[in-house]
């Protein structure tokens, strides 16, 4: 899981730093498109767009939000963290958020963590239910990759071979969490053992010395949280299946925008699971990108992934339409709820409506 080693949220400051890097692409973007015929057809209207595919593509976006809600509430419902629909789905925004405004979305799950506190649920809780979740997300990947490679490996490795070998190795990373969740079930002890002595022959190197205790104490917090997870999840087999099913789905309405926005741009030649692997493929070659939402290495990646199936006049145009509904739409929408309910705590602290105990930084996700 993204989480730091002090279990804290980002700073507001570093916040601010990633939301003007963000700007500042985004700005740069439009501004090497301002010689593309294509772009400023499509901001005058000029394109020849239809429209149906473009709320085909809102619904997906929906869709992925409404489905990760109903997996967050029903997660809280198995390990007994009473949450309403409502709280969940703003616990999936605000998470969407925060993970796309920080690099490799570390942001995401400890402002969730902030934000279930200030909703009346423990941070231990909190952590199983983030955990619980993960898993059935990364599994869910690992199910659309496997299938991904079997449809449309061939092709892409053919095209692109290093990338394909990039995506594979994105495969195994995330992969292993699962084999670590497994393992954890049989042999703990053991997984602690190798972890900490991993650790230890890293920081060997004299740069990495300074690293160890944090990453050790890193590491035994994730642990600690994965044991968590894999105890509920063998304690609830069927019922956290069914929760991966929700993942599942909801994986598949993220990733349907490129066919989506294909669609609109009037193509029709390659199929659905052809773009459906492309996006994918992109998402676990981008994932290692240090930048918030992998900003720039998603960008350079649709060229490279999409310019097989999209015509070269229209790719640009296609990059800004699904970057559009697969990013910056979270952080309109996180970003608008982030302020509503800051202003929210603002006008109920002011009313004197008591605070969490604790620390006030802490409890003030905002912060």
């Amino acid at each position: 899981m993204n989480l730091t080693a002090e279990g804290k949220p980002p700073r507001k400051r570093s916040l601010l730093w990633q939301l003007l890097y963000i700007l500042v692409t985004l700005v740069v973007l439009l501004w090497l498109g301002t010689n593309d015929a294509q772009l400023t057809a499509l901001l005058s209207g000029g394109l020849p767009i239809q429209r149906q595919w473009l709320v085909y593509c809102a619904l997906a976006m929906l869709g992925f939000w409404l489905l990760q809600a109903f997996a967050y509430q029903y997660i809280g419902r198995i390990v007994e963290a009473r949450a309403s629909f409502w709280t969940s789905l703003r616990i999936t925004l605000f998470g969407e958020y925060y993970s796309a405004i920080t690099p490799f979305a570390s942001g995401g799950q400890p402002m969730q963590i902030a934000y279930y506190r200030r909703y009346g649920v423990n941070a231990a809780k909190a952590a199983m239910i983030l955990a619980v979740r993960y898993v059935g997300y990364i599994s869910a990947i690992c199910v659309c990759y496997i299938v991904s490679v079997s449809v449309s490996g061939a092709r892409i490795l053919a095209a692109h071979p290093l990338v394909f070998w990039l995506t594979a190795f994105g495969f195994v990373i995330n992969f292993a969490s699962i084999v670590m969740v497994a393992t954890l079930l049989l042999r703990s002890s053991f997984v602690q053992r190798v972890g900490l002595w991993l650790i230890g022959r890293i920081t060997r190197i004299r740069p990495l010395a300074a690293k160890r205790d944090k990453w050790s104490e890193a590491f035994l917090k994730g642990m600690e949280e994965f044991t968590l997870a894999a105890e509920c999840i063998r304690n609830n087999p069927m019922r956290c299946l069914l929760a991966m099913g929700m993942m599942l789905a909801s994986v598949f309405c993220i990733f349907s925008v490129a066919y989506l926005v294909y669609r609109a741009l009037g193509l029709s030649q390659s199929g659905y699971f052809d773009l459906f692997a492309m996006q994918l493929f992109l998402y676990l070659a981008a994932s290692f990108a240090p930048t918030p939402g992998a900003t720039g290495a998603t960008e350079g990646g649709f060229y490279l992934f999409f310019a097989m199936v999209f015509p070269q006049n229209l790719l640009y145009s296609a990059m800004l339409v699904w970057r559009l509904f697969t990013y910056y739409v979270h952080l309109l929408i996180g970003g608008l709820l982030v302020v509503a309910d800051t202003l929210g705590g603002i006008r109920r602290r002011r009313g004197g409506t008591p605070a969490d105990t604790g620390n006030a930084e802490e409890n003030d996700p905002s912060l």
